[in-house]
């Protein structure tokens, strides 16, 4: 309602402002020197008078839109500087807002990078861990009392060597260990029936030796 009114009573406002101009330029030296200027048959004193005043009254109202015009300036360039201010700290916020961005994203990017290595840890721990309870599994059949288990053993530490090779070189031992051991046990001293025995069943060491031989040229070469 304000808003409508401040719309329709300005523009009157402004006529009635230039009416009243207008006439007070027209009736003005009538109204002001009545007493010096006649109404009928003017004279040169008249037009004198007449032209004072209204050449007074022009310069007034130059004046006075004038000092409205630098009214406005002054306050179009008020406007103008909040209006810049209120940019620049819009700027500085919009600043402070990607910095702000910028330190959520790394830290994002950290966490993500935290995450990772916290997940490849994790991982090898895992990795090791079955590594371990496989190699502990592997020399507990290469010591037991069958033949075949032995041969499962030898072939999960060629496994193991070959998913881990850092493990390669104490499992190159360990079956090292195991052919030598094999070889001392079978070539010391035994009665002819052992030996015997041995000859008729396969090979002089066995093939859990055979097994360990072949293991180790693979894992040496």
């Amino acid at each position: 309602m304000k808003r409508a009114l401040k719309v329709v009573g300005v523009p009157l406002l402004l006529a009635a402002v230039i009416l009243g101009y207008g006439w007070l330029l027209w009736k003005g030296p009538w109204i002001f020197d009545g007493s010096h200027v006649r109404k009928y048959d003017l004279q040169p004193a008249d037009g004198v008078v007449i032209t004072g005043f209204r050449t007074m009254l022009v310069a007034v109202g130059a004046g006075i839109i004038a000092a409205v015009g630098l009214i406005y300036t002054h306050r179009n360039h008020m406007l103008a500087q909040e209006q810049f201010q209120h940019t620049q700290e819009q700027f500085t916020l919009t600043q402070e807002q990607f910095r702000l961005a910028q330190d959520q994203f790394q830290q994002g990017q950290d966490q993500f990078a935290y995450e990772q290595q916290k997940d490849r840890s994790a991982a090898q721990a895992e990795v090791e861990a079955r590594a371990t309870e496989q190699y502990v599994t592997a020399i507990r059949l290469l010591a037991s009392a069958h033949p075949t288990e032995r041969i499962g053993g030898i072939y999960s530490l060629q496994r193991i060597a070959s998913d881990s090779p850092r493990d390669r070189p104490a499992i190159e031992m360990m079956l090292a260990t195991f052919v030598r051991d094999r070889r001392n046990a079978v070539e010391g001293p035994m009665d002819p029936i052992e030996v015997g025995r041995i000859d008729a069943e396969g090979p002089p060491y066995g093939n859990d030796y055979d097994a360990a031989i072949e293991t180790l040229n693979r894992l040496r070469s």
